[in-house]
C-alpha cells in the first residue's frame, strides 16, 4: 500500500495546473494534426475527382465526335 501525504496547498495546485496545462497542450497538438490531415484528405479527394472528371469529359468529346461522324 501507500500513504498520501499532502503537501503545501499552493504547491499542490501549481503542480495540478501544470499537469493539466501539459495535457491540454498535447490535446491541442493532436487536434491541429487531425485538422491538417482532414484538409489534406479533402485536397486529395478534390484533385482525384477533378482528374477523373477531366477524363470523363475527354471521353464524352470522343464519343460525340464518333456519333457525329456516324450520323453524317
Amino acid at each position: 500500500g501507500f500513504k498520501i501525504i499532502p503537501g503545501d496547498m499552493v504547491k499542490e495546485m501549481i503542480e495540478g495546473f501544470s499537469t493539466g496545462s501539459m495535457y491540454l497542450e498535447k490535446i491541442s497538438e493532436k487536434q491541429d494534426t487531425t485538422i491538417n490531415e482532414i484538409r489534406n484528405l479533402g485536397s486529395n479527394i478534390s484533385n482525384t475527382l477533378n482528374s477523373r472528371f477531366e477524363k470523363i469529359e475527354t471521353e464524352i468529346i470522343k464519343i460525340k465526335a464518333k456519333l457525329e461522324m456516324s450520323s453524317s
